[in-house]
């Protein structure tokens, strides 16, 4: 059953109960008990074959613990930095799933100057060989050594060492990345240099052919289903799972003015049942030129957000990147996620047409990507018409250019999941829920 949300994501409307753990790209290792996984988003920039990855954690514990990331390629004290502790915060609320309010104007007022409005937003044995220690250096809280272990042996037995309980599995978990020659990454916290607000994100850089995530060693901390987000800023190009089902969030739902309150319960519930019907998945929820975005809820990444994520390492024009936000629920077997490159997509933008509808419609083959994960209320006219010809169907801001209010997020998510019928106005095919007021089509119904 699904419990209360932290709000450490609350911006990302994206919450989770005490049976689905955040994931985490590598894993953890305690002096003491086991360690649990905590809280986890990733950013990965890539330009050719070099990545700058940012990882903002919060494990359950952060006294006597290290966290251990695999590194495809040769890494050195000059690729490792950490990062505000905010610096995810505008990245995740630019790609939030929100929704959205759409007022009718008078039908027989006369027509509006062309100005641009913004909707009303709202934001859920023996002694095994040793390892070679390439460099041993303090980084903010951190006591970070890039590790060489040619085998799980050599790592397991420098682990032990170091005074670390390793997790149950680790050994068949990195023999993958030891037998491929990775770097091994680990930071000590040191409780003592912690700041108040919780371990600083981490930051590294390297050069591999293929954009990947060790997903596989996130499983030596979960205790069931874990979530993770993955923001890639690319320049040129959006990036999606290679060897997984890659589903698009349903996007421009309807849905009635009983879901303002409850948005973040209601998201949960709609992504629930996208994982229910594609567990394997990795479902993209945003990829939109990153320095601009039509009525997101945050303004567009800046040159300095780029900068923070690692374009001083990639190099070039702050120009040209764009912004994919996926969303993964991994389970025991999940192997690492490998990215491509996709084909441009665009979705879940437009005004309301005629009497109230937006397009659905996604456009797979479309010459720029502009997709969103955008909900919206209408509110349609209904005063009397006071005039002989009346127009209807023009949607924009409130009656008298009102501002909007500021953006809230979910307080909290279903116990049980909600009734989504309740709160739908729109057919969702994907998710298997007529609404009411449609009249669902012969295949619709037998879908049912």
């Amino acid at each position: 059953m699904l419990v209360r949300a932290a709000a450490i994501l609350a911006a990302a409307l994206a919450v989770v109960g005490p049976s689905r753990a955040r994931a985490f790209a590598g894993f953890y290792a305690g002096r003491r008990a086991p360690v649990r996984a905590g809280e986890s988003t990733v950013v990965l920039m890539r330009d050719g074959d070099r990545t700058v990855v940012s990882l903002r954690i919060a494990p359950g514990a952060t006294d006597d613990l290290a966290l251990v990331v695999p590194v495809p390629g040769p890494i050195d004290r000059s690729a490792v930095r950490t990062l505000r502790p905010d610096a995810f915060e505008r990245i995740d609320r630019v790609s939030a799933p929100r929704l959205v309010e759409f007022w009718e104007r008078d039908p027989c007022a006369p027509p509006p100057p062309e100005t641009a409005t913004t909707p009303r937003v709202f934001d859920n044995a023996s002694r095994p060989p040793e390892a070679s220690v390439e460099a041993r250096f303090a980084e903010s809280e951190y006591d970070v050594a890039i590790v060489r272990a040619t085998s799980p042996d050599q790592l397991l037995g420098w682990l032990r060492r170091e005074g670390y309980r390793a997790p149950d599995g680790l050994e068949a978990a990195v023999r993958p990345y030891a037998d491929a020659g990775h770097r091994f990454l680990v930071a000590r916290i040191d409780a003592a240099r912690l700041r108040a607000e919780g371990p600083s994100p981490l930051r590294f850089h390297y050069r591999a052919p293929e954009l990947t995530l060790p997903l596989r060693l996130g499983r030596l901390n979960a205790s069931g289903p874990q979530e993770l987000w993955v923001h890639v800023l690319a320049r040129g190009t959006r990036y999606e799972a290679a060897h997984r089902d890659d589903v698009l969030v349903p996007t421009n739902l309807l849905m009635f003015p009983t879901a303002r309150a409850r948005f973040g319960e209601v998201y949960e519930t709609i992504i629930d049942r996208v994982f229910q019907r594609h567990p394997d998945a990795v479902a993209t929820e945003y990829a939109w030129p990153a320095d601009r975005c039509d009525g997101c809820p945050a303004h567009a990444l800046e040159e300095t957000d780029l900068g923070t994520f690692g374009r001083d390492v990639i190099g070039g024009p702050a120009t040209g990147f764009v912004h994919t936000r996926l969303h993964l629920r991994l389970r025991g077997d999940s192997d690492d996620l490998v990215l491509r490159p996709g084909h441009p997509i665009a979705a879940g933008r437009g005004r309301p047409a005629g009497y109230g509808r937006l397009s659905r419609r996604v456009d797979r083959r479309a010459t720029a990507n502009a997709f969103s994960t955008r909900y919206a209320i209408l509110h349609g006219w209904t005063r009397p018409n006071r005039c002989a010809h009346p127009a209807r169907g023009t949607w924009g801001a409130p009656p008298g250019g009102r501002r909007p209010p500021a953006l809230t997020a979910p307080r909290a998510i279903p116990s049980p999941p909600l009734r989504l019928r309740r709160f739908l106005d729109t057919w969702a095919p994907v998710l298997r829920i007529p609404a009411r007021g449609d009249a669902p089509r012969p295949d619709q119904v037998s879908a049912r």
